[in-house]
């Protein structure tokens, strides 16, 4: 009796090798192709190799069944005609133009800065990017939008194509009104960013606060002033590229997937609060450094330099909730982001936010969502 072999579908993952994202979704591919694929899946990591021209040889590219393609919309398309193959995008985030594809929502990414950027009272928002022009409609579209409906001031965005063009951005920040906030598209554009408003004299966070996506630690804390950053789930856009893939060459007609983003790592960068009461902005930088450590109102009173009855007032007047309010926001933002993007048993997340048993996490959460922890758990997690 003869056994059938079944084909190995050989994949590959092309990606910039000093990018953590790409790594990281070659990662998750591998993850899919181990554990959860029906047919053999075998992942081959490429490393993208020339940013000017074609961003691999044609030799790496041969021999695959398919190609994840972790490379802006642009490069991708220098690929046309190049492979036989079918290819799934898997940029850092929504581009237009793009075909099959799994990323991260760019509308997500910026409601969760919108969000942020509210919570520090920010009332100017604008958007700094290194891409052509076109691959930052999605940002500028979506920015523009949730500004309005957040009622912030939408400034005029600066997009460049290449680091060389430094007057054009030194010519935007100069003439943008401060204090304002920045969206940039990735953490790279964040370090240039700042490195321009060291050179003009402007302090981050107190007359530019930076947030960037991406969260590579490398590049978001390898330097004096860590920068906060918006996490996305590479290794699940890479299972899920996988996925798409393999039902691709099956003959499956599968769809473009978005991805919502992980969660956002507040740092050096967006540590403000642009507020003109200094002891109400000194509380909630310490509520939101501390939450988790069963802080109270008179502590928190105290480290602003005021009587409880003061703090409750001013904290309200100032910032539209109470202190405990604030304090239960941070605690319900953690969770809900630990219970989604982390396999953490729900007895440690409880203990994570400062909640001491998992019956009071439970109903902590129920009163906010509805849902026990188990429920939310199951409800908004993807099991690729």
């Amino acid at each position: 009796m003869s056994v059938e072999t079944r084909h190995k579908w050989r994949i590959g993952v092309l990606f910039w090798p000093n990018q953590d994202y790409g790594r990281r979704v070659c990662l998750g591919a591998q993850q899919y192709g181990e554990t959860h694929a029906r047919a053999p899946v075998g992942i081959h990591p490429i490393f993208a190799t020339n940013p000017s021209g074609d961003v691999a040889e044609q030799g790496r590219l041969s021999g695959l069944d398919g190609l994840i393609a972790v490379l802006s919309a642009h490069e991708v398309r220098a690929l046309d005609g190049r492979v036989p193959y079918p290819i799934v995008e898997a940029p850092l985030h929504a581009m237009p133009g793009m075909e099959l594809s799994v990323t991260t929502s760019s509308q997500s990414l910026v409601r969760e800065a919108i969000e942020h950027f509210v919570s520090l009272k920010l009332e100017r928002v604008s958007f700094f990017a290194q891409v052509d022009r076109g691959e930052a409609d999605e940002f500028l579209v979506s920015l523009g939008q949730e500004s309005k409906a957040a009622g912030l001031e939408m400034l005029p965005a600066c997009v460049v194509h290449q680091e060389s063009d430094r007057v054009s951005m030194t010519d935007w920040l100069k003439a943008l009104p401060l204090p304002a906030a920045v969206l940039c598209d990735r953490d790279n554009s964040a370090h240039l960013l700042i490195d321009i408003a060291d050179e003009l004299g402007l302090r981050v966070p107190e007359d530019l606060a930076v947030l960037s996506v991406g969260n590579d630690l490398l590049s978001c804390l390898g330097r004096a002033r860590s920068i906060s950053s918006i996490a996305v789930q590479a290794e699940r856009i890479g299972r899920r590229a996988c996925k798409l893939l393999v039902s691709k060459l099956q003959g499956g007609s599968p769809e473009s997937v978005l991805i919502p983003p992980a969660n956002l790592m507040q740092r050096g960068s967006t540590d403000v609060v642009s507020v003109e009461d200094p002891q109400v902005a000194k509380a909630a930088r310490f509520i939101r450094s501390h939450f988790a450590e069963g802080i109270h109102t008179p502590e928190i009173a105290r480290h602003a330099g005021l009587s409880r009855r003061a703090l409750e007032y001013r904290y309200r007047r100032v910032m539209g909730c109470t202190v405990r309010e604030e304090i239960d926001r941070c605690r319900l933002r953690k969770a809900t982001n630990m219970l989604v993007n982390t396999h953490e048993p729900i007895k440690a997340i409880n203990l994570s936010i400062g909640i001491h048993t998992p019956e009071n996490f439970s109903r902590f959460l129920r009163v906010r969502t509805g849902l026990t922890p188990t429920e939310y758990r199951r409800q908004h997690r993807d099991t690729l």
